[in-house]
């Protein structure tokens, strides 16, 4: 239930930004979204989540091959909406971890706000 629930919701989440940007009115630090933007992304749309009581959302950043991203977890499940910025990723991804999550290392996890 909260996976699809989140899955919505993630869903209408990047239309939203998605259409933003289409229109020029976003930002010149996400005109370039999906690439770059993962932690202003999951900080906004985490502290929009955790606003509906629906869990707590943590923002996660890690690091693999000096490179880094971010993305959301809430009870188990990995919740991110610029994975695309990967070759071979989803654009959206709202599942308990794959392989390719379990290959980063985290550096930093709090509440996102």
């Amino acid at each position: 239930m909260l996976r699809s629930s989140v899955l919505d919701l993630a869903h209408r989440f990047r239309l939203g930004v998605e259409e933003v940007i289409k229109t020029g009115g976003a930002p010149m630090h996400i005109r370039d979204y999906p690439h770059g933007c993962c932690g202003i992304m999951c900080e906004l749309m985490g502290d929009y989540l955790n606003t509906l009581s629906i869990g707590d959302f943590h923002y996660v950043c890690s690091m693999k091959d000096g490179a880094s991203h971010a993305w959301l977890e809430v009870d188990g499940l990995i919740v991110d909406i610029t994975g695309d910025q990967f070759p071979g990723r989803p654009s959206i991804y709202v599942d308990k971890p794959d392989v390719w999550y379990k290959e980063w290392e985290h550096d930093t996890k709090h509440l996102a706000t």
